[in-house]
C-alpha cells in the first residue's frame, strides 16, 4: 500500500433482510385508524406481525405520526356527535321499498330493486343526558354533580330513673329546677 493512504472503511451492512416499509403505508395507516381498526387487523392487513408494527412506530416518526393522526380525528368525531346530540339537529330519513321492474325477456322473471318512496326532513330534539356529561366534564367548576344531603333530626329523649334528691341544699335544688326549666324551653320550637 502506498504511504500516506489510508485504507478505505468497509461499509456496514444491515443484517437480516431488508424491511418492508414503506411511506406511503402512512395514509392507508391513517385511514384505517380513523375507521377504527386495532393494531393487530392493521398488521394483518400491512402482512406484518404485530411486533414489527410496533418496531416501525418506533423507528419511523411518520409511521407514528399516522397512527397519532388517526386517533385525533376519531376523538374529534366523537366530540362533534357528542355536541350535535346537545344542541339537537336535522336529519332526512328515506324510505326504500321493493319494487318489481319487469324483465325484457318474458322467460326471466321480474328484478326487485329498492327505490326510495318517500323522503321526511325531521328534528332531533337537544339530549338532556348529552348536555349534562358535557358540561360536567368540560366545565366542572361550573357544572359540579352536587349530593347535598340536609338532615333535621329532632330527638325527644325522656329519662326516667329515679334520683335522690334529698342530700341536695335548697340553693342547689333551685339551679336543678332553673336548669330544668331552660332545657325544656330551648327544645321547643
Amino acid at each position: 500500500m502506498p504511504r500516506g493512504r489510508k485504507p478505505k472503511a468497509k461499509e456496514a451492512r444491515p443484517v437480516g433482510r431488508p424491511t418492508e416499509y414503506r411511506p406511503e403505508m402512512c395514509d392507508d395507516v391513517r385511514k384505517w385508524v380513523e375507521e377504527g381498526i386495532v393494531n393487530h387487523e392493521i398488521a394483518a392487513r400491512l402482512g406484518i406481525a404485530e411486533s414489527t408494527l410496533y418496531e416501525w412506530k418506533q423507528k419511523y416518526p411518520e409511521f407514528a405520526e399516522a397512527f397519532e393522526k388517526g386517533h385525533q380525528y376519531r376523538h374529534q368525531s366523537v366530540i362533534n356527535a357528542l355536541y350535535k346530540r346537545c344542541i339537537g339537529y336535522t336529519y332526512e330519513e328515506i324510505t326504500k321499498e321493493p319494487v318489481e321492474i319487469p324483465s325484457d325477456d318474458p322467460d326471466k322473471p321480474p328484478k326487485k330493486r329498492m327505490v326510495v318512496t318517500k323522503k321526511v326532513r325531521k328534528q332531533m330534539a337537544p339530549d338532556t343526558n348529552a348536555i349534562e356529561f358535557y358540561l360536567t366534564n368540560k366545565l366542572p367548576d361550573q357544572f359540579k354533580r352536587k349530593t347535598e344531603v340536609q338532615s333535621n333530626v329532632t330527638a325527644d329523649v325522656h329519662v326516667k330513673k329515679d334520683v335522690d334528691l334529698s342530700n341536695l341544699t335548697d340553693e342547689e335544688l333551685d339551679q336543678l329546677e332553673k336548669l330544668l326549666e331552660k332545657a325544656s324551653t330551648d327544645s321547643e320550637p
